[in-house]
């Protein structure tokens, strides 16, 4: 018994296909089997760059491209001189163009937790430690142990006024803070003050080594003035990281008497700011003065330049 055949169920032709009762295209010979009178689509309805789009700038919707997806088509194989042929089509998956997603920027570095290091092109190490040893001669020793415990570059092993020693070293964080505590076991009752900064503001790195650029501009001037440079280093370290402000100079103990000061500038507001985060940042006792000039004189201006 013969089972009769249904009707044969076409697919949709997609719409730039062409109408039906158009001009049927001719068949070629490579054409794929059962796909006579269709015509040939193009893997995009259009070309991708004709249209034009108004540039968005940056950030939220950049300018985009429609592009259709597509998949392999194989095709039947036939011989071909003696051997067999293969040819993958790529043609349209026959979907609608792809939405217009925003395409967000990336997000700005803010110092709020997000990237908490602002390293300028003058820092090459992240963190930073700084003993002050009331004897030279262990001093010496001090700083031979710090640097043997872990690889951490030596910035400073000299001495300075009142007879004190200073060592200082930076390096990746880990590193630092393990030379630090054999340092410390070394240094013993000699040990005036210790700092470590994790991870130090980007404008001490140019002070610190002597080649700082002092801005022209001045506005108000706040100096802080203490007895040990350790203790000068962590107050400016904390006002740069308070308040948009630029710090001057930072003179550590060398030819006045072992004490350290540094200072700074911006608007009056923020310098106020950044004073009070350095009075914070280390102990009332180490603190020997701080001034506020809030609109120096030129002379006065001309100064703190030089």
């Amino acid at each position: 018994m013969s089972r009769r055949r249904g009707p044969s169920v076409r697919a949709a032709r997609a719409a730039d296909a062409g109408h039906r009762h158009g001009p049927r295209a001719r068949r070629r010979r490579r054409d794929r089997g059962g796909a006579a009178g269709r015509a040939r689509l193009s893997p995009h309805g259009r070309h991708a760059l004709e249209q034009h789009r108004e540039h968005g700038g940056n950030g939220e919707n950049l300018q985009l491209l429609d592009l259709r997806q597509e998949r392999v088509q194989p095709r039947r194989p036939w011989l071909r001189r003696g051997r067999i042929h293969l040819v993958h089509d790529r043609e349209p998956d026959r979907r609608r163009a792809d939405h217009r997603g925003p395409l967000h920027a990336r997000a700005a570095l803010h110092p709020e937790g997000r990237v908490p290091v602002r390293i300028g092109a003058r820092c090459v190490h992240p963190a930073l430690a700084i003993l002050e040893l009331g004897s030279i001669a262990r001093g010496v020793i001090t700083s031979d142990a710090a640097v043997k415990r872990a690889p951490v570059t030596l910035l400073w092993s000299r001495p300075v006024s009142s007879g004190k020693h200073l060592v200082a070293f930076a390096g990746e964080v880990a590193e630092v803070e393990e030379s630090l505590r054999a340092a410390q076991q070394v240094a013993g009752d000699a040990l005036i003050d210790a700092l470590y900064l994790p991870y130090a503001d980007a404008q001490l790195w140019p002070l610190l080594s002597g080649d700082g650029d002092r801005p022209a501009p001045i506005d108000a001037v706040g100096v802080v003035e203490t007895d040990t440079v350790c203790a000068a280093v962590r107050a400016a370290d904390a006002a740069a990281k308070t308040a948009p402000v630029t710090l001057l100079d930072l003179r550590l103990a060398v030819g006045i008497g072992g004490k350290a000061f540094f200072t700074l500038t911006g608007e009056l507001p923020d310098v106020e700011a950044a004073v009070d985060a350095a009075r914070g940042a280390v102990a009332p006792a180490r603190i020997l003065g701080i001034e506020i000039v809030p609109a120096p004189h030129d002379d006065l201006r001309d100064r703190l330049l030089r």
